[in-house]
Order: C-alpha cells, then sequence, then structure tokens
C-alpha cells in the first residue's frame, strides 16, 4: 500500500488455469464504492506466468518481478511503478526485498558454500559480497534483516552473520524448534518467528526475548503471515488465534497482544464465537482509521471499526459492513480522522 490510500493486488484466474499473475493498483476508496474493477494494471509489460512472481515491499517501496521465460527481476518504484534496473545472471537463485534500503541477491549453491550478494534497492550498488559456508544440508530459509543475514539450513539452528564484520551467532537448540515464518521488526532491531503456531520476538543476536501469553495461532506454516498484523511502531501484534479446547468449526478470536511484554491486552470475539470469524484467510488493519479487515475462504470481507478497544476490553464487536457476492458494501462506521487505535 502507499500510505493507506492504495492496493495493489497480484491475481490469478481459472482462464489460463492459475498460471500467471495479473498485477493491479487498486484505491482503497474505489472497494469502498464496490468499483474494485477501477484498478489500473500495472507490469503489464512483464511475463508473470508460473514459477514468475511479484513481491511488493511495503517498507520500502519497491516491488520484485520475476519474469521465468528470461530469467530476469525487475525493481520496480511504487510511488508509480516505473521500473529502476534489472537483473540478468543464470546464477542467481533467488531475489527479494529486504531491510529497507537493501536488495538480497543468493547464487546457486556451490558444494560447501552459497555465494550471497547485498545491492542498494535504489540503484543495484552492491554493499556487501560474501561466501556464506554450508553443510551437505538444504538450505531451508534465507533472510537478510538490516545487516544481519539469517540462514537456516534443514535439522539445524539459524546462524546469524552480521554482513559488515563477519561476526556470527545462532539461535540456541531448542530456543526456536523449526519456524514456518519469520518477520523483521526493522524499527526495534528484532524479529518475529512463528513456530508450531505460536508467536516468539528474538534479538538479531539470537537470543529469545518473550513468548505470547494466551495466543495459539489459528494456523502454522507461511499461511499464517497472512493472519496477523503488526502496529507502523512493532509494538503490538493482532492475530487470528485458535479458540482454547473448542470445535475449530466455530471460528477463532482475534487477539491483541504487546510485543513489549507478551501480554494479551485485547480480545474479539472472546465470548460467543463469531460466524464472521470462521475461516479467516487474510487480516489486516487501518491504524489511521482504527479498522479492522477481514477475508474468509469463503470470499466475504468484513470491516470492523475498532475505535474505543481499550485494554480489556473484550466485547464483541459487530462487522461495520459485510462485502460479499452479489452484495453492496455500505461506509463503514466512521472513525474520527486519523484516530490512533487507542490500545495502551
Amino acid at each position: 500500500s502507499t500510505q493507506e490510500r492504495d492496493r495493489q493486488s497480484a491475481d490469478t484466474y481459472r482462464a489460463d488455469h492459475f498460471s500467471s499473475l495479473h498485477c493491479r493498483s487498486t484505491l482503497v476508496e474505489w472497494v469502498r464504492r464496490g468499483e474494485p474493477e477501477a484498478g489500473l494494471p500495472i507490469f503489464q509489460q512483464e511475463e508473470l506466468r508460473w514459477p514468475g512472481f511479484v513481491e511488493f515491499d511495503e517498507v520500502s517501496c519497491r516491488a520484485v518481478t520475476f519474469s521465468a521465460a528470461d530469467r530476469t527481476y525487475g525493481i520496480w518504484e511504487l510511488a508509480n511503478f516505473s521500473l529502476l534496473f534489472r537483473l540478468r545472471d543464470p546464477e542467481i537463485a533467488e531475489v527479494k526485498a529486504a531491510a529497507r534500503n537493501a536488495l538480497l541477491v543468493v547464487h546457486r549453491r556451490k558444494a560447501d558454500a552459497m555465494r550471497v550478494q547485498v545491492l542498494s534497492i535504489a540503484d543495484g550498488t552492491s554493499l556487501h559480497d560474501l561466501e556464506h559456508p554450508l553443510s551437505a544440508a538444504r538450505v531451508s530459509r534465507i533472510e537478510l534483516f538490516d545487516d544481519r543475514l539469517l540462514v537456516q539450513q534443514e535439522g539445524g539452528p539459524i546462524r546469524i552473520t552480521d554482513v559488515r564484520t563477519r561476526a556470527t551467532f545462532q539461535v540456541a537448540a531448542g530456543q526456536l524448534q523449526a519456524p514456518s515464518s519469520t518477520l523483521h521488526l526493522y524499527e526495534r532491531n528484532l524479529f518475529l518467528a512463528v513456530s508450531q503456531r505460536a508467536l516468539a520476538v528474538f534479538s538479531l543476536q539470537g537470543d529469545r526475548l518473550l513468548g505470547m501469553e494466551d495466543h495459539t495461532l489459528w494456523c502454522d506454516g507461511e499461511s499464517a503471515m497472512s493472519n496477523l498484523y503488526v502496529t507502523t511502531a512493532q509494538d503490538f501484534v493482532l492475530s487470528y488465534c485458535a479458540r482454547p479446547n473448542t470445535d475449530r468449526r466455530a471460528g477463532g478470536t482475534i487477539n491483541v497482544s504487546s510485543l513489549r511484554t507478551g501480554e494479551c491486552v485485547a480480545k474479539l470475539a472472546a465470548g460467543a464465537p463469531l460466524p464472521e470469524l470462521a475461516d479467516v484467510t487474510a487480516l489486516s488493519f487501518s491504524e489511521a482509521r482504527s479498522e479492522l479487515y477481514v477475508g474468509s475462504r469463503k470470499g466475504s470481507l468484513f470491516v470492523w471499526s475498532l475505535f474505543g478497544v481499550a485494554a480489556g476490553d473484550s466485547r464483541e464487536a459487530k462487522p461495520a459492513w459485510p462485502l460479499d457476492e452479489g452484495a453492496t458494501p455500505h461506509s463503514p462506521t466512521p472513525s474520527p480522522p486519523h484516530s490512533p487505535p487507542t490500545f495502551p
């Protein structure tokens, strides 16, 4: 998104067997008016057929595209969708936006090492270039969080390398079991890890700082990241969580937890289950409008107004408006303009 005004999306269609990506930029106001088709096509000159991809990075305001036909990566400015530069090298195995101004370029591994480059995401200038030693095991995770390179191989711990000094650290055995996802908390020089449906906060030296109380995620794996939202100040996380000891068909709760203490400070649908919180597949939050957006497996979108929900308030908020197939959206209950969430 760009200052919460527009949204970029990558869609697939049954007509071509879901094999290609069709990207659009859509103003949020058009969605509110029930006119999402008014969005503008973007990256039309790119051939984004599987296994091609597009990655939108809100932190750097850049996008990365990959055309599998000619193995070319494109780096784009999201403000006006202009092409900044391209990368063409048959030895490149992966490219991803990282930190706030960097691009992580991973080359095909050799027997016992892997070349890793850190480039400027603005113009492709090389910032760091290193050979990372490897064992024979498959590399299951590689991320760049600020100046720290995180690498994990199957069956091993997360190893952390300072790309400037080459100093190394690692997450202690037993503190993080086979994480399915990690998220950089760039404002605080920390990272969030999802493992076995639990969230925990770690330092970039590999120390576990805290876990979340009263907090079991609805699902594990990469899909868990679609069901949580971290606030801009990176002090709270909103997550779709499972109810303890109840039938999963009843749906879950939306938990608001502190990333500083681990405490659950608020919970939506803490009492009777809400049908709108069954089979949630996506979750987002507008801090400017104090509105929670929830999408379901049935193709429904619900919006809750959370203005006035304070710590310990577990009342069951009702959706401000449902957006369903064939339904006409209505304006959500207005919040005072630019009001921040009233979490403590």
